[in-house]
């Protein structure tokens, strides 16, 4: 049950208690949110975290360097691997790696309880290209795989140019100093290839694994 307290348009928010079952609460109330986690260890216990956030777009973002995307309930890193979280913006040079090494960097970053959670992941092609952001549309459109083994349309990069539109193609708000370069993805093109994004122009590509790139780690809200 959770109780809300409305003062002067500003909400504070109790959680009392949630049924079992339901793994995630978000509730939006005027330009912030409260989002109720809950995790369940191998022994039963159950923990709560609960965190307030603010409202960019469709996502979100928390002052501890994460975000979520409320489309698709998926909590993303705001910094690339190898950047900082200071509290307000990503510092620091993010780190290029070969596809296996991504992979590598993705495990240790669990290992260290990376912003609180141990469960992070290389992301798939279609929750990558979600966080692609053209502020003047698509140009042509390409199929993708998805996470339920089929294929899809999605835009295949920015309409605009070179100087046409927003440079890097995402929501830079909520994804501060995000490199304009090629970012892996889990999923497989085909042999030695893996898909990814270029943040630079928004296109869907892919790239042999030994050549080195970024990466974002990306883990499904408990």
């Amino acid at each position: 049950m959770v109780k809300h307290h409305l003062t002067n348009k500003l909400a504070q928010t109790v959680v009392l208690g949630m049924p079992i079952g339901l793994s995630a609460v978000l509730i939006s109330i005027l330009s912030g949110c409260v989002t109720a986690q809950h995790t369940t260890y191998p022994n039963g216990e159950r923990n709560t975290d609960i965190k307030r956030g603010i409202l960019i777009d469709h996502y979100t973002v928390f002052d501890d360097g994460t975000a979520i995307d409320n489309d698709t309930r998926m909590m993303w890193s705001r910094c690339s691997i190898g950047q900082t979280w200071n509290g307000k913006t990503c510092i620091g040079e993010a780190n290029k790696y070969t596809w296996n090494e991504a992979v590598d960097a993705v495990k240790q970053l669990n290992t260290e309880n990376y912003l609180g959670y141990d469960d992070w992941q290389m992301p798939h092609i279609e929750d990558l290209h979600s966080l692609i952001y053209c502020n003047k549309g698509f140009v042509e459109m390409r199929n993708i795989p998805t996470k339920m083994n089929t294929e899809k349309q999605v835009g295949w990069f920015c309409q605009g140019g070179d100087y046409g539109y927003q440079k890097p193609t995402i929501n830079q708000q909520a994804f501060p100093n995000t490199i304009k370069r090629f970012y892996w993805s889990s999923s497989v093109q085909q042999d030695d290839y893996m898909w990814g994004i270029y943040f630079d122009d928004g296109y869907s590509l892919y790239h042999k694994k030994h050549d080195r790139h970024y990466v974002r780690p990306i883990r499904l809200v408990q």
